[in-house]
This record gives C-alpha cells, sequence and structure tokens, in this order.
C-alpha cells in the first residue's frame, strides 16, 4: 500500500529534474546559436573592412583572391586540426 505513493513521488520528482534538464539545454542551446550570430556578423563586418582596405591599396581582385586564399588556409588548418584530435 505503501509503495505506489512512494513510486509516484519519485516518478514527479525524476519528471521534473527532466524537464528542468530540458529547459536549461534549451536556453543554453538557444544562447549559443545567438552567439554564433553574433560572431558571424563580427566575421562579416571584419572582412568586409579588411577587403576594402586590402582593395584601395592593391586592387579589387588581388584582394579577394588573398581572402579567399586566407579562408582557405584557415579552414584547412581546422580540418586538420579535427583530425588529428580525432585519432
Amino acid at each position: 500500500m505503501m509503495m505506489i505513493p512512494l513510486l509516484r513521488a519519485a516518478f514527479d520528482v525524476g519528471a521534473s529534474t527532466i524537464a528542468d534538464a530540458g529547459r536549461r539545454a534549451a536556453t543554453h542551446a538557444v544562447t549559443m546559436l545567438l552567439a554564433l550570430a553574433m560572431f558571424l556578423a563580427s566575421l562579416g563586418f571584419l572582412t568586409f573592412a579588411g577587403y576594402r582596405a586590402l582593395a584601395g591599396g592593391l586592387g579589387d581582385i588581388h584582394a579577394a583572391l588573398i581572402f579567399a586564399a586566407a579562408y582557405l588556409i584557415m579552414a584547412l588548418c581546422i580540418l586538420l586540426a579535427l583530425q588529428r584530435k580525432s585519432r
């Protein structure tokens, strides 16, 4: 007789703990997405400013090639680091 209310209480505590964890995870995910959006916006502005500065001194084509090469090298370095980490 005493086991049913005890099991029900344990179930309620477990359910509320899972719900709290879900809320925290959702809040964390939204916060990380907002931070990612801000990071990408700042990266865009920095890229544009750097491109404009290089284009003024070297010309449009050379500035575009320099930025494309720089982003390609950064992407390859990230992929290399991920590959080394997975081993």
